[in-house]
């Protein structure tokens, strides 16, 4: 079985339990919010695509796009339960998952009813073999965690970090309470291996379209959450959709202290990835001209990023060594403690 969980952060705790008790393997594709302990041994991942092939039965749970059809086939065959506020999806024109049962409702009070239910009916035989079923996922959780430990060690170049050397870093320089707003776009999934959240409410994505909207909802988590810090992560190119002056400028007058990491790879890869995947041998493919670069590298060319921040009272830093980061990180979070913001303009592999 398997489960996807989006919105719902109430449905935390109890879509744990019931995953413990009913072996469920839950996959977080593209997730709003952390909706499972990564530690948890029902944690499968954020690729659908890895427990398909072996799931007899799979959960919808408050989510719009629970894989890409296009990409994953095998999806069409199998059986779907649909657990939602909206089943509907009424204000999609266009909602293409096919599912055997729709459930309209709070999907954590239904997740209770059921598992209060598994709990009464279950017996010892029952839990012997969701214990056992649980066991030999083991193996699988041991090869994805040697994966991301050889991507975290690998630190890239000068002037081109990799992006799984610098979010390891973060995940050992943060705390387990920090909340981490991820815009990073295409390196987000980079991000959800390496920068593990355990706690409700630690992580935040975003739903639908709206690049940029990350400097704004790191203002807004910041004033809702006074007392804890914020990492706001961006690429490059949506940091300009951010209209980070005004970030900044309101970061100030009123006294919300936001730290941010924006992830430059010179370009849009999004959009080369989206002319690949359409037109994989176009002329754009041939001739490596994809109108996605933000750098042109013209002799005086300047990408100074931090000064946008600096100009309204931020600490602003530049990285372009993987040995600085630790000590440039470190300098950000305590600028925090005396109520500036921080920006952290880091160069990673260029697109």
């Amino acid at each position: 079985m398997t489960s996807y969980l989006g919105r719902s952060a109430a449905a935390v705790s109890v879509l744990e339990r019931l995953a413990l008790v009913c072996g469920i393997r839950v996959v977080e594709f593209n997730p709003v919010t952390m909706n499972i302990c990564q530690d948890s041994p029902c944690f499968a991942g954020f690729d659908p695509a890895a427990v398909i092939a072996g799931a007899d039965l799979g959960l919808l749970i408050d989510i719009d796009v629970p894989f890409i059809p296009q990409m994953l086939k095998p999806a069409d065959r199998l059986r779907w339960i649909q657990i939602d506020i909206d089943a509907l999806k009424a204000d999609i024109p266009m909602w293409g998952f096919a599912t055997d049962l729709r459930i309209q409702g709070d999907s954590a009070v239904i997740l209770r009813q059921v598992l209060e239910i598994v709990v009464a009916r279950g017996g010892d035989a029952h839990l012997r073999k969701v214990r056992d079923r649980i066991a030999s996922w083991h193996p699988a959780r041991e090869a994805a965690q040697a994966r991301r430990m050889a991507a975290a060690a690998r630190k890239g170049s000068l002037g081109a970090i990799d992006a799984a050397y610098l979010f390891s870093r973060l995940q050992v320089l943060l705390s387990e309470d920090d909340i981490v707003l991820n815009e990073a776009v295409r390196n987000a999934p980079v991000l959800q291996q390496q920068l593990r959240r355990t706690k409700p409410m630690t992580y935040v994505g975003l739903a639908g379209g709206g690049l940029g909207f990350s400097g704004g909802m790191a203002l807004g988590l910041k004033l809702a959450n006074p007392s804890r810090r914020v990492v706001q992560i961006v690429g490059d190119g949506a940091y300009h959709f951010a209209a980070p002056d005004s970030v900044y400028a309101v970061s100030q007058q009123y006294g919300l202290p936001i730290f941010s990491v924006i992830l430059d790879n010179k370009g849009w890869q999004a959009v080369k990835a989206s002319v690949q995947r359409v037109y994989p041998d176009g002329i754009a493919q041939q001739t490596d001209s994809f109108l996605s670069r933000l750098s042109a590298d013209h002799q005086g060319e300047q990408r100074r990023l931090v000064d946008i921040a600096c100009a309204f009272g931020a600490h602003g830093e530049r990285v372009d060594d993987p040995d600085d980061l630790d000590a440039a990180i470190t300098r950000c979070l305590a600028a925090l403690e005396t109520g500036r913001a921080a920006v952290l303009h880091v160069d990673i592999t260029p697109l």
